[in-house]
């Protein structure tokens, strides 16, 4: 009986190895159709550099085209002095502000995270993450008179690294 276990075994390797030679040329090359973005993720992070661009290029303006003048920004600010959380919440008016004064020292380097994720988009909501100098966005878009437009954004400092690293 163990013979005839590996005689099965053998055919099996045998037929395997040349089917599989058959089937895929050694030096075949795959070739993989390009996949098209998705033109509704393009236009949210479209919306979403432009309101990051707003605070390090010191452009409100980016805010006006990017923001809804509703929007509900909440969130929590790591507190230098004890190490602690602050909430913050922040009007439409505050985050014009911030845009107008946030890098005027320069202090924003060239190679500032940027990082957006867009989670998902349908006809008229999307949702996205955005990992910046400050900390992390998560922000809420509506599609409103045909326009993306942050509505919502829960935000929070990134905790510092140990000062021994």
């Amino acid at each position: 009986m163990a013979k005839l276990h590996k005689l099965a075994l053998a055919l099996t390797l045998v037929l395997f190895s040349a089917r599989s030679q058959d089937s895929v040329p050694t030096d075949a090359v795959l070739e993989r159709t390009p996949v098209e973005p998705d033109p509704a993720v393009l236009a949210v992070e479209a919306v979403v550099a432009d309101y990051v661009d707003a605070f390090y290029e010191l452009d409100p303006l980016r805010i006006r085209s990017s923001v809804h003048e509703d929007v509900v920004k909440f969130g929590f600010y790591l507190s230098a002095s004890d190490g602690g959380y602050e909430e913050r919440p922040m009007t439409f008016d505050q985050l014009l502000e911030l845009a107008r004064s946030l890098n005027q020292a320069k202090w924003v380097p060239e190679d500032a995270p940027r990082e957006i994720h867009v989670y998902d988009v349908l006809e008229r909501t999307a949702t996205a993450k955005l990992t910046a100098v400050w900390g992390v966005d998560f922000l809420h878009l509506a599609k409103i008179e045909g326009r993306w437009q942050i509505v919502h954004i829960l935000w929070e400092s990134l905790p510092q690294p140990p000062e021994d690293q």
